[in-house]
């Protein structure tokens, strides 16, 4: 049933009873709006250990790490090991927060500074913890995904969860948190060993790990590249000013009988998620010796794919198991954060300036109520961004928005109301500034911009959609769709509009095609490459879904697909993936008509002129290279930049980008040393490609030396 056996919905059923029971039973504890949002300050060492554990660990983390380790390698542990160099500052840090007898760090924001001061961070805390919310609730909606087979929607896994840890949270605030989380703590820690000793099994443990992956780089914790000593650096230093501001710091540090264990909470808690980060990311590196040769079509996906795949060969129940861990991660988490953002919302705005001198009954309700509205922030948040990596490096920047003014605050007496506004806001100023193209272009034309890190380029992933300029032949293609002699231009005639099917009765070929009768065969081509299952499984199919189906062996006899499209075809693909082999057949099959996906067109080159100015000028190694690779036409037509016809020099830049493209590796360290190259394009072009794979490297080069110019 949905992709899950019946014990393992056993297995998941029995955790949710039971956690969700102990999470009522701590209503009893609620005896004011304090003990609501800070718990009632008794909790002894292991417990203290596991809400920090529990509350600092999540199963999106491990979605991220073992994503960002699938893309560039081991240094991926980095987007969790961050913290690592923070670790010893907790046990300084952790007795100061109780010492401040504060319930929300709000609090100490305003008797540092004022209440406005403690607004601001209130705002900005309920911020990044709506994002933390949302964060965990894709990381974990995807795992779900994946782990189930795509048979559980990703959304619907989003809602579940959701309902499941608002019922508890808001009833029994931060102590049903605490208590939940010593048992969600320890399920946690199973999450992130079930998986890797069955993977380093299938892999042939290490050293089948090394043997598969070659790039050495694939294997460094610090590496060349994106991640690197400089990214280490810099993000651990804002980690560790970030840390302390993150609203439920107070809780985690505070919640404790005593100071010790307020220190040993937080810092024994937080050390056992650096031991399971290395799980996570052995586990990322499992999965590319697992999937290697495969297009994985969501990253994110890659932890509950091995999970999926490894588990169920085990031991009936692993499946479930696994899924109530991972429910566990991500509800003691969520819990946490929804009853800090109402909090830092009921104590430092409603309270303060709204509302005061009522029964601590009346807050504690402004409590529950704001903990939903909070959480349904988080899950907007889960839908507007596309991924969990994405959205972790978004947290690490609000996070540490308001960490100078804590900590100048702390430390320094003459810190003001007024450094603190201009100190907040200008760092939010910075960061929207760097988001903007000119200023990444300014920033990437400062000298050695490379080596300082200044700016990065991140892979993207190619879209399969056909555009207008695909169409080399259109007349061609209407006239072998209208005539429909062979299986596949007769299927596809057969699938498009009435409309289309018009314009090309009334088609014949002495004129070039008209606009109208273009886009829509665009169109409906587009329709064809987005959906269809590729023949998977063909002879069970009904009548109704085989006329759906875009690919089926009968309608290609005729086509000398290549091997490559073929593996893909019996690789099962889905979503993009899909999508893409389709498109790949649709240019095969038409490879007079349709232009290749991985060339360029005339509709990528942006700016003709700058980057025939900039070849011709010899403006660095790259355009250097490509000057004097030019033929001699087009070498005149590159010096005549002013007075030749865009269209005309556009069509002669794609035609020498692919035909250089198609011969030697271009990549050369010193050439591209001051290109900012993505990690992804580095790596392929270093393994010594061939075919396809060498013009995919090659072109990628040339798309990220030609940022500004190329599309």
């Amino acid at each position: 049933m949905l992709g899950v056996d019946a014990i393992d919905w056993a297995v998941i059923v029995v955790y949710l009873v039971g956690i969700t029971a102990i999470g009522l039973w701590a209503v009893k504890k609620v005896k004011s709006s304090a003990s609501f949002f800070i718990g009632d300050r008794k909790f002894g060492k292991w417990m203290m250990m596991f809400f920090m554990f529990g509350s600092g660990t999540h199963s999106d983390q491990a979605v991220g790490v073992a994503a960002k380790t699938f893309r560039v390698g081991a240094s991926g542990i980095w987007y969790q090991w961050v913290w690592l160099f923070a670790t010893p500052f907790y046990w300084i840090a952790a007795p100061v927060f109780r010492r401040m007898r504060a319930v929300t760090t709000g609090d100490y924001f305003e008797i540092r500074y004022n209440g406005g001061v403690s607004v601001l961070f209130a705002l900005v805390g309920m911020l990044q913890l709506m994002i933390s919310i949302g964060m965990m609730l894709k990381g974990s909606s995807a795992m779900i995904t994946a782990v189930s087979g795509g048979a559980i929607n990703q959304d619907y896994a989003i809602f579940a969860m959701t309902v499941m840890f608002v019922t508890y949270g808001i009833a029994g605030g931060m102590s049903a948190a605490i208590f939940t989380d010593l048992i969600q703590g320890l399920l946690t820690i199973a999450l992130s060993f079930m998986i890797l000793p069955f993977a380093l099994s299938e892999v042939g443990g290490m050293t089948g790990l090394r043997e598969k992956i070659t790039d050495p780089d694939m294997l460094r914790i610090v590496a060349h590249g994106e991640i690197g000593v400089f990214f280490v650096v810099v993000v651990a230093l804002n980690s560790l000013i970030g840390w302390a501001t993150q609203p439920h710091t107070m809780a985690v540090c505070a919640a404790g009988k005593s100071e010790i264990e307020g220190r040993v909470g937080v810092t024994v808690g937080m050390f056992l998620k650096r031991i399971c980060t290395v799980a996570w990311m052995l586990t990322g590196l499992c999965a590319i010796a697992l999937y290697m040769g495969h297009e994985v079509e969501d990253v994110d996906h890659v932890y509950g794919l091995m999970a999926h795949d490894l588990l169920r060969k085990i031991a009936p129940g692993l499946i479930g198991l696994f899924i109530a861990s991972m429910l566990a991660s991500v509800m003691s988490s969520c819990d946490a954060f929804m009853v800090a953002s109402s909090g830092l919302f009921t104590e430092n705005i409603y309270r303060k300036f709204f509302v005061r001198n009522k029964p601590d009954a009346h807050y504690v309700l402004v409590g529950r109520v704001v903990s939903v509205l909070i959480v349904l922030g988080g899950i907007l948040f889960a839908f507007a961004l596309e991924s969990v990596v994405q959205m972790l490096e978004i947290f690490w920047k609000i996070s540490a928005m308001m960490g100078i003014a804590f900590w100048v605050g702390l430390v320094w007496r003459r810190a003001t109301v007024a450094g603190a506004w201009v100190g907040t806001l200008l760092s939010f100023t910075v960061w929207f500034l760097t988001t903007l193209g000119a200023v990444i272009w300014l920033a990437g034309h400062v000298p050695c911009a490379k080596q300082a890190r200044l700016v990065f380029v991140k892979a993207e992933k190619t879209t399969p959609v056909l555009h207008d300029c695909h169409l080399k032949d259109a007349s061609s293609l209407a006239i072998k769709l209208r005539v429909g002699k062979d299986p596949l231009s007769g299927h596809i005639q057969s699938t498009l509009s009435q409309e289309t099917q018009q314009l090309l009765a009334e088609y014949d070929g002495g004129i070039p095609v008209s606009n109208d009768l273009r886009e829509k065969l665009v169109e409906g081509l587009n329709s064809l490459i987005e959906k269809g299952a590729l023949g998977i499984g063909y002879e069970s199919m009904s009548e109704k879904e085989k006329d759906e189906v875009f690919y089926e062996p009968s309608r290609f006899e005729h086509i000398a697909l290549s091997q490559r499209t073929r593996q893909l075809i019996s690789r099962q693909p889905k979503g993009k993936t899909l999508a893409r082999v389709n498109r790949r057949l649709l240019e095969e099959a038409y490879g007079d008509e349709i232009a290749r996906s991985w060339l360029f067109c005339e509709c990528d080159i942006k700016n003709p002129a700058a980057l025939a100015k900039r070849v011709m000028n010899a403006e660095g190694p790259v355009c250097l290279y490509v000057r004097e690779h030019l033929s001699e036409n087009s070498r005149r037509l590159f010096a005549s930049r002013g007075s030749a016809e865009t269209a005309v020099l556009k069509s002669a830049i794609a035609s020498e980008f692919n035909r250089i493209a198609g011969g030697e590796n271009i990549y050369d360290e010193n050439r591209f040393l001051e290109v900012f190259t993505s990690e992804a394009t580095v790596n392929l072009a270093r393994k010594n490609p061939s075919g396809e794979d060498l013009v995919l490297a090659n072109n990628y080069l040339l798309e990220e030396a030609f940022i500004w110019e190329v599309a």
